[in-house]
């Protein structure tokens, strides 16, 4: 199993785990699809694929239609920061204020290729739900708007992110 195979597999299980407890649509919505962007690093289809029939199967159709109109748009090969950036602006434009200003060229030049800003978001989201124990104990008991103001400043928010989902998913990431 590649490295890239594994990431978009742990992906998967996170949003399998983290969904149901995610109870604001947009959150849900933002959150689904900042999983699929993330997963689909692996340019392996049936990782995508395998999201989009999750998404299918909670009755997502909007953000399906739009995650499978880039991927055919494409050809199957993502291209991962306009992929990123574009669906990060199109979740922001319809579903949640918290998002509207991530494509800025600042966030992009900050965050090499985007997909950064993802991971954080993805862990702010977890944060509010429990979802994600561990890691940087002053982040742990952020609210959802203290965490997005926490992240804008600058601070530690995609290292905990990464080192958390590291260790979170160590054993079930070896299959």
């Amino acid at each position: 199993m590649t490295i890239m195979y594994q990431h978009a597999e742990t992906a998967i299980k996170g949003l399998r785990v983290a969904y149901p407890s995610i109870k604001d649509p947009a959150q849900r919505i933002a959150f689904t699809g900042m999983v699929v962007v993330a997963a689909t690093t692996s340019y392996e289809i049936e990782i995508h694929e395998a999201l989009l029939n999750f998404i299918d199967s909670k009755h997502n159709a909007v953000l399906s239609t739009f995650a499978r109109e880039q991927w055919n748009q494409m050809n199957g090969h993502i291209s991962y920061p306009e992929l990123t950036t574009g669906y990060l602006k199109y979740l922001g434009n319809q579903y949640c204020d918290y998002f509207k200003n991530l494509s800025s060229s600042q966030d992009k030049a900050q965050t090499a290729n985007g997909h950064h800003i993802i991971n954080s978001y993805a862990q702010v989201i977890r944060n509010r739900n429990s979802f994600v124990h561990g890691g940087m104990e002053h982040t742990s008991n952020l609210t959802f708007e203290e965490a997005i103001k926490y992240y804008k400043e600058g601070k530690y928010v995609i290292q905990w992110f990464s080192n958390t989902l590291k260790h979170t998913f160590a054993e079930n990431s070896e299959e």
